[in-house]
Order: structure tokens, then sequence, then C-alpha cells
């Protein structure tokens, strides 16, 4: 009987997990020549702008172009920080002016190992974090994800290209303009037909669990009692 139930149990299991809803690309650049750099720090503020696919998702993670500029010196770079937020998108692939993010992330600091400048760039993978990954995206809605820094350093920058425009199997497009802000959000603009070089993951919503109607709970209660009656013969066949 142990034996039938084990089995049964693994097979729930299973069916369970295969049900997890996993991150896909939704949106990539590819690996485009970066044309030149625009800084991140605590005033200057670049990022991307998309319009999300046909299904609620939620943001995961995003790999991203970043020049370190190290102050003009080879490495060590001093440590940096960097802040990602979601804004809503007023119009023109930019937020409005002052405008409060829906959700705000600051991964961990890190110190870059090579010394990264003029136009060429490191793609670095950030995973958000719950502040952000846990904000639910609308289906067919515009977003801008902005880049700052918290701490006053100039040793950031985002690259950006005239050729990225970012392509996606989910649905989902780019603005084809770089967002950004001079004065930390009062005021926005945006380089047109200029694209950061990225790659962005999102995973899936899951609709909310159905309750079982009657005939499901009648199914479930038959399958149930099959497996006892199969364990009872099984255990009066060793007898």
């Amino acid at each position: 009987m142990k034996r039938f139930v084990s089995a049964f149990l693994l097979l729930i299991g299973l069916l369970v997990a295969g049900g997890e809803a996993r991150a896909t690309v939704v949106l990539d650049t590819g690996t485009a020549a970066s044309n030149g750099i625009v800084n991140i720090n605590t005033f200057n503020w670049p990022g991307i702008s998309f319009t999300t696919g046909p299904a609620a998702t939620t943001l995961e993670s995003i790999k991203i172009a970043l020049n370190y500029n190290c102050g003009g010196f080879n490495p060590p770079c001093q440590e940096l920080t960097i802040q990602l937020s979601l804004f809503a998108d007023a119009g023109g692939g930019v937020p409005a002016s002052n405008a409060v993010p829906l959700a705000t992330y600051t991964a961990p600091a890190f110190q870059p190992t090579s010394y990264v400048d003029g136009n060429a760039g490191t793609l670095t993978t950030i995973t958000l974090g719950p502040t952000l990954s846990s904000y639910t995206l609308l289906a067919n809605t515009p977003y801008v994800l902005i880049f700052s820094q918290p701490a006053g350093n100039f040793d950031l920058a985002l690259n950006f290209s005239s050729t990225s425009a970012a392509v996606s199997s989910a649905g989902w497009s780019e603005i084809p303009a770089l967002p950004k802000t001079s004065d930390s959000g009062a005021t926005w603009s945006s380089l047109s037909n200029l694209n950061a070089i990225f790659q962005l993951s999102a995973v899936p919503t899951p609709a909310p669990a159905a309750v079982p109607s009657l005939s499901e709970w009648t199914q479930l209660m038959l399958g149930l009692m099959v497996i006892s009656m199969l364990g009872w013969q099984w255990r009066k066949q060793k007898m």
C-alpha cells in the first residue's frame, strides 16, 4: 500500500512542478555594437522603454551592457551600486515629471574586475529582487525601466546603439527611444532611434487556480478508491 501511495504522491509532485512558470527572454537586442554611453549616477538616469505582450508577467532579470569608467584608471574600480526603477509610460516612452516608481530594486554592490571605457561595454546580468520581481506588469501595457545610482560616483554608464532594436518571440516590443533624465526625474527626454543593449527575461503570471468542479472531485475520489483497492488486493495476495 505504501508503494501505491508513494507513487501517487510522486505523480502529483511531478504534475505540480511541471506546471510552474519559468522565465523566458521577452526582449533581446542581441550583441549590437555600442555607439556611445549615457552616464548613470544620482541625477543622470537612462533606461529602456517597452510594451508588454498579450499576457500579464513579472520581470525576472535583465542582461545589460554597462560601461565601467573607473575614474580613468585601470582596475581595481571602486564598488558600484545600481538601482532599477519601474515607471508607467506617460507617453513617448518616458515617465511623467517627478513620477513615483511603481517598483524599485537596488542590486547588491559589486566591484568590476576589468576596466571598460570609451564605447566598449560589458554585458552584466542583474537578477531582480522581490521588491521589483513581484510587481505584476499588465498585458499590452507600456512601461519604462530606469537605471540610477544611490551612491554619488561617476564610474558607471549605460551603453547604447543605433542598430539594436530588440526582437521578441513573446509579443513584446521596444519603444525606439532611450529615455533619460538629467535632474533626478524632474523632467524627462528621449534619444530618438537609440536603444540600450540588453536582454530582458520575464515570468508569465499564472491565472488563479480554479476550484475543482463536482465531477473533478468525483474523479479524484474514484482514483483514490482504485488505488486503495489495488493496495488492499496486493496486501491480500502477500498474506
